[in-house]
């Protein structure tokens, strides 16, 4: 199974002297005695009670003891950071805490004072179906007064497409659009995201389509939910008069690697080695063509381990290997 978490911090340290911390979780989990990192959140700037947009989804092994660490830091820029606090506990803790919001005080060199950590689970749904999305912005208010009140400035921005965390008012990211953007009349294209991303197969789960400027600050959003945009709800309002168009909006089933094998498809391996002089003498033990007696170089290593996997899927358990960049001297060519 997998689960989502979504971490929140409150009354945090404040370890900033004229503003308020800019804090950030880091998710470690701990892998055969080593702490491995799973990621972390984006900074909020000037917040000691953080609601971060980013979750984490995680195995869940009801029968397995897993061990999670939290680390609450304040980002000082360039990659420096102060540790707000810290917390140790375990995934079984974490869900089978009441409604699944586990909660903690933090702590950093003994002292306890450093605030505390929400983390709330989800197990993630099992689902296949998705929505296809033609998304049409209209009126969008990106322009705000420059130039000391004298002009106007016309700001970049992006969509973010974020799913409602159960039981609370905060919202997480679930996709965000690549390019900026800076027309007021924009047509999006079209977005496709799985149900599992946009509410965990809850159609009627809240949606939220945000607008950011630059730096992830949001100036407008639109609400509404997957029930809805399938039910003929094909514009969105937002503040000042910006609308968020649906040209069109569809369910459909996205196939999985499982499905695509149940219907016949099959997999095939086709290698190319690189024979260039980039590669080096063959005779020199740097070379990636170098054969060592008893041990594989890395080109067979590599179409070994790949070979291994794909083999049983492929039906004649024949793979074509190709070369480009040598001279085949066994054709007589010089």
């Amino acid at each position: 199974m997998q689960v989502n978490l979504f971490i929140s911090g409150r009354k945090l340290k404040d370890l900033d002297a004229f503003s308020k911390s800019d804090p950030a979780c880091l998710v470690f989990e701990n892998r055969n005695g080593q702490w491995i990192k799973v990621g972390q959140t984006e900074q909020i700037k000037n917040s000691l009670n953080p609601d971060f947009q980013t979750a984490f989804a995680l195995p869940y092994f009801f029968e397995r003891h897993q061990e999670l660490k939290f680390v609450m830091i304040d980002g000082d820029g360039d990659g420096d950071y102060d540790t707000i606090g810290e917390l140790s506990t375990t995934m079984g803790k974490i869900m089978g805490a009441r409604a699944q919001m586990f909660t903690a005080d933090l702590v950093h060199n003994g002292a306890s004072n450093r605030g505390q950590i929400i983390v709330r689970s989800e197990a993630i749904a099992q689902s296949n179906e998705a929505i296809r999305m033609d998304i049409r912005l209209q009126n969008v208010n990106n322009v705000t007064r420059g130039c000391m009140g004298m002009c106007d400035e016309q700001h970049s921005y992006y969509l973010e497409v974020q799913r409602n965390v159960p039981n609370t008012d905060n919202f997480v990211t679930c996709f965000r659009q690549p390019q900026m953007l800076r027309e007021q009349n924009q047509h999006l294209g079209v977005v496709s995201l799985l149900l599992t991303q946009i509410c965990n197969t809850n159609k009627d789960a809240r949606i939220r389509f945000a607008l950011m400027r630059h730096g992830g600050v949001p100036f407008n959003y639109f609400e509404s939910s997957v029930n809805q945009i399938l039910g003929g709800q094909g514009t969105l309002n937002g503040q000042a008069g910006a609308l968020l168009v649906f040209n069109h909006a569809e369910l459909f089933i996205q196939p999985s690697f499982v499905d695509y094998l149940r219907s016949g498809w099959q997999i095939s391996l086709v290698a190319a080695i690189d024979f260039t002089g980039s590669n080096g003498h063959p005779s020199h033990p740097n070379s990636l063509h170098y054969c060592a007696p008893g041990k594989m170089n890395q080109y067979e290593a590599a179409l070994m381990n790949v070979g291994m996997i794909v083999e049983p899927y492929d039906l004649d358990k024949s793979f074509p290997v190709f070369g480009f960049g040598g001279v085949p001297r066994f054709m007589g060519i010089v």
